[in-house]
This record gives structure tokens, C-alpha cells and sequence, in this order.
């Protein structure tokens, strides 16, 4: 295999396999309790219709994440 033909496989391999990392990336991203606490505390972010405190819904949330 000549460097020619392997830079055209690393090239086709990099080009697949990147938006496949983006999204595992952002999906890890919400998955971190910092995104649930800056979400939360969003202004105007709904009241629970529950009745839970913010404090229970991120224990809660941090809890259903994992």
C-alpha cells in the first residue's frame, strides 16, 4: 500500500468518524451535572408541576442521569 492510497483511507476514516465523536461529544455534554444546574436556573425555566423544589429536581435529575 503506497502513502498515496493510505492518506486517501485515513482521510475517508477521519471524515466518518468525526460527526460520529460531535455527537457523542454533545450528548456527554448534557449528560454533566453542571448543564442540568445552568438549565435549572435558567429564567424562566417552568415550575415543577409536581411541586418538587428546585433543589429535589437536580438531586433527582442527578439520580435518572446515571
Amino acid at each position: 500500500m503506497n502513502s498515496s492510497t493510505l492518506y486517501k483511507v485515513l482521510s475517508w476514516l477521519v471524515s466518518l468518524l468525526v460527526p460520529f465523536a460531535l455527537i457523542l461529544f454533545a450528548v456527554r455534554l448534557l449528560l454533566t451535572p453542571v448543564y442540568l444546574t445552568v438549565e435549572y436556573s435558567t429564567p424562566g425555566f417552568p415550575p415543577d408541576i409536581y411541586g418538587f423544589s428546585k433543589a429535589d429536581r437536580l438531586y433527582y435529575a442527578n439520580i435518572a442521569r446515571v
